[in-house]
């Protein structure tokens, strides 16, 4: 009789025991075990390589390419992929930003995206990763949530393609700085479709070779007194200088100087030839 009482007591001992073995392989697994390798870190060393969209972590407000803050979720991301870089040295980011078809490009790249995109890669070069070492690219999309066209993507390389090469480069700015022209008497910039390009260009100019240092000369027409010119000269240059540091360029990098009217590159005496003597010159050095 004793033992007819305690049988049901141990069945469901060995129901319990049996019942807790499954469930801790089935969602702890054991090291080796199938189920434990199918669980990775994105960010482990061991992953495929590929990261993923990081949707509506970037902080970015409509129309604007600088992040206003980083979110807890994409700065732990972007503390990985350090991790994984500095581990990696032969290893290589692309940063893809994305942009919604309606906003408004009020950055000096073609597109909000790949400004985005610098600026994020800003937060990698500070950190002791080199500019050759991060592409940037943009993705246009017509959703119109901002969860998704502010949204980033993050892919590792083992090889980066650029467009052009360190030589393409150092001879498109030997030969053909980036002027800007301005308004009469004013600092507001004036950017074409080509001039936008250019600073694309130079960003992966100053990517390919870390040594190379920008100088930023303001000029003006000849009208006003010489130390004004002077004066203006030095606040266009300065505002550019702030432009592409809003833009994620490196500020130890860049020089600015003011010339006022002396070194004009056309006729002061015409409407024309003032106009285009109201310039900043973006040159390398």
């Amino acid at each position: 009789m004793n033992n007819l009482k305690t049988t049901p007591l141990i069945i469901a001992w060995l129901l319990w025991s049996l019942a807790g073995g499954f469930l801790y392989h089935t969602f702890c697994g054991t090291p080796g075990s199938p189920v434990a390798d199918d669980i990775k870190d994105p960010l482990s060393l061991e992953n495929d390589g590929i990261g993923s969209i990081d949707a509506g972590m970037s902080s970015f407000k409509d129309s604007d390419f600088q992040f206003s803050n980083l979110s807890k979720e994409l700065s732990s991301r972007i503390d990985g992929y350090l991790k994984r870089l500095k581990k990696n040295p032969k290893e290589n980011i692309e940063i893809t930003a994305l942009y919604g078809s309606h906003e408004k490009n009020t950055s000096i790249f073609p597109d909000l995206g790949l400004a985005r995109a610098n600026n994020i890669k800003m937060l990698f070069t500070q950190e002791g990763i080199p500019g050759d070492r991060i592409v940037i690219n943009s993705k246009k999309v017509d959703d119109k949530s901002i969860e998704k066209y502010t949204s980033l993507e993050f892919k590792y390389l083992d090889e980066i393609k650029r467009e052009g090469s360190l030589e393409d480069y150092k001879v498109l700015f030997e030969h053909e700085p980036i002027t800007l022209y301005f308004k009469s008497k004013s600092d507001d910039l004036i950017l074409s479709t080509d001039q936008r390009e250019a600073f694309a260009d130079l960003v992966s100019y100053m990517d390919l070779d870390p040594g190379i240092k920008v100088d930023i000369g303001g000029h003006t027409d000849n009208t006003g007194k010489r130390d004004s010119n002077i004066k203006l000269s030095k606040d266009r240059a300065l505002k550019v200088r702030n432009i592409l540091i809003s833009n994620g360029m490196a500020p130890q990098r860049l020089t600015i100087k003011g010339y006022g009217s002396k070194r004009p590159i056309a006729n002061n005496k015409t409407a024309e030839g003032r106009s285009q003597n109201r310039r900043v010159e973006i040159s390398v050095q």
